[in-house]
């Protein structure tokens, strides 16, 4: 399988997420170039860039 370079660029800012059970937010400008799978049985996510 061949490897694919790719850059995005994507603007971040910080915001105080941990008093609401949060780690990060990730835009759907970003999203639309991944693919995730939830296992919900194993409570995994992944999501492949």
């Amino acid at each position: 399988m061949p490897i694919l370079h790719r850059q995005y660029q994507a603007a971040a800012i910080a915001a105080p997420l941990a008093a609401q059970g949060l780690i990060a937010l990730i835009g759907r400008d970003l999203l639309q170039h991944c693919t995730l799978i939830y296992t919900g049985s194993l409570g995994q996510i992944s999501l492949c860039i």
